[in-house]
């Protein structure tokens, strides 16, 4: 695992990915190639939908510790470091964790009183989320 929440989340990492926000790896291919390329790479572009996924920039980190689910942030520099929590979220309140195919994988975590998060992960980083997926029961 590259980063490391448990100092900010006061409890032991059990498992961690790097996170995009739903259609960021989508925008970037067409700002930098157009939207058909874009298109023949990743598929249509996705759609907005009703998801209540916490705001953040283009790169945050999700860490599951062994009573919650947590959203944080991170500073891009030479390195990559966790700065704050975001949103957190007791383990108890998940309903389930689904990692998608794909290039840019998408990872729906779905809550018991129906809010949604809609993330991408990073190629480089499906691996992890196979982990965090893992931790999290799914």
């Amino acid at each position: 695992m590259a980063l490391d929440a448990s100092a900010v989340l006061g409890s032991p990492q059990l498992a961690g990915v790097k996170v995009n926000p739903r259609g960021y790896a989508w925008r970037m291919a067409r700002n930098q190639t157009g939207s058909l390329a874009a298109r023949i790479v990743l598929g249509r572009q996705p759609a907005p939908g009703m998801a209540q996924t916490p705001r953040f920039g283009r790169l945050a980190f999700l860490a599951v510790t062994s009573d919650e689910l947590a959203l944080v942030g991170v500073s891009m520099g030479v390195t990559l470091k966790v700065r704050e929590v975001i949103t957190r979220v007791p383990r108890g309140d998940l309903k389930t964790a689904e990692l998608g195919r794909g290039y840019v994988a998408p990872l729906t975590i779905t809550f018991c009183n129906g809010d949604t998060w809609r993330l991408e992960i990073p190629p480089p980083s499906k691996r992890h989320a196979r982990a965090v997926v893992r931790a999290l029961g799914g």
